[in-house]
């Protein structure tokens, strides 16, 4: 396979354009020169080519490098621009890489390729939960089923009546569940036998997010233009907390002690109480999603064409992260450090550093929801209209 370089500037058509320099790459690290002097290391696994472009007159992997992602056709020519970001490409390969040398890729590899699969039928998918392993998930339609499914997605059950639901969460071991539906047949529904059979615990409200602990024990519920409700007893009962807001969505710590939720057009709100108590966080925007680590600390959120916000203080301060688009909904592993978001008619992003760099994936789709394993390396996302799609970081 014969690779072009020179001036690395991606043309619309996801092809490198170059003024000078080529190597053959035959499945492994080459060394070489393209345009102007400029160093060039390239390394090729499983069909896909991590090719890293040095500044100009550089001659050190300490630099900060060009790294494109790009799979290629059997003739050699540039099949699809993957991601392109940049980066010392020593923290993308081994460190004892060098210009000289046999590089080798390393398990931190901020490039890893994600392999998507589709699942089950075309529906009008609205919400996604996840057990920690990934192995049991639970998808919500809006107007039709919950579906259930206990090997990873790859078969699927109808379970429950047709309602329009919105939100579902999880227990960590994927037995205990909890979901909202909205409009007719709306209401509050918790599951013990991984939603096998659901029993409907409160009505009459306008039910948005929910949340679970990682034991199913407790449980957190918002309403929009009324209040937040928590439940120490697996969702029998339930107390109203804090005042009546348009409440969209809440997250919790794997204890249910640390909660956060948002309101659209209002402030991000933050409980250390299991709910009790509440603080105002950050300034008034249009959140509408909201995830958090297990233990509490590092939070991500995303609004309405707006920038996502990471914190790693339990929401005490926020950072701006990415650039405005449409997002929908996010999602995080359970250390905090990969995160996934996505929006509608926006493409798939990532990041393995708690929100600070982003990598698109995917195709733009009207996506509407995702989960993610307690690891990270499990992501699933649903929309209207298609199947559901699982990607699997390789």
């Amino acid at each position: 396979m014969t690779v072009k370089y020179g001036n690395h500037n991606i043309l619309t058509n996801g092809d490198i354009a170059v003024t000078g320099g080529e190597i053959t790459v035959d499945g492994g690290p080459v060394v070489g020169t393209g345009g102007e002097g400029q160093r060039f290391l390239t390394y090729t696994v499983n069909n896909v080519n991590y090719i890293g472009l040095a500044p100009v007159g550089s001659l050190t992997s300490e630099s900060v490098w060009t790294i494109h992602k790009t799979t290629y056709d059997t003739d050699g020519s540039v099949n699809n621009l993957i991601t392109t970001t940049e980066a010392k490409w020593d923290d993308i390969y081994d460190p004892k890489a060098s210009l000289a040398g046999t590089a080798s890729l390393s398990s931190n590899a901020t490039l890893d390729t994600i392999e998507w699969t589709k699942h089950e039928n075309i529906r009008q998918w609205r919400c996604i939960a996840s057990s920690s392993d990934g192995t049991k998930l639970v998808a919500g339609v809006n107007n039709g089923q919950i579906y259930t499914s206990t090997d990873s997605g790859a078969n699927w059950t109808a379970r429950d009546s047709t309602r329009q639901w919105n939100t579902i969460a999880s227990s960590s071991d994927g037995t205990k569940l909890v979901a909202s539906a909205i409009l007719l047949n709306g209401g509050l529904f918790t599951s013990t036998d991984s939603g096998v059979t659901w029993t409907l615990r409160l009505t009459g409200q306008e039910w948005r997010g929910v949340a679970s602990s990682s034991d199913g024990t407790k449980l957190v519920a918002c309403e929009n233009g009324g209040q937040i409700y928590t439940s120490t007893d697996s969702g029998v009962n339930w107390t109203a907390r804090d005042s009546a807001r348009e409440w969209v969505q809440v997250a919790s710590s794997s204890d249910g002690t640390k909660l956060v939720a948002c309101v659209y057009g209002g402030q991000i709100y933050t409980s250390t109480d299991s709910g009790v108590n509440w603080t105002a966080r950050d300034s008034a925007r249009a959140w509408l999603d909201v995830a958090s680590s297990s233990d509490g600390t590092k939070l991500v959120a995303c609004e309405y064409l707006g920038q996502i916000y990471t914190s790693t203080d339990s929401g005490v301060n926020w950072t701006a992260r990415d650039s405005n688009r449409n997002w929908q909904a996010v999602a995080s592993s359970s250390d905090g450090t990969k995160l996934v978001a996505l929006g509608f008619s926006q493409q798939i992003y990532t990041s393995i550093d708690s929100g600070v760099n982003w990598i698109p994936r995917e195709n733009s789709r009207g996506w509407k929801d995702v989960a993610s394993s307690a690891d990270g390396n499990k992501i699933i996302a649903v929309l209207f209209g298609e199947k559901i799609y699982i990607g699997n970081y390789t």
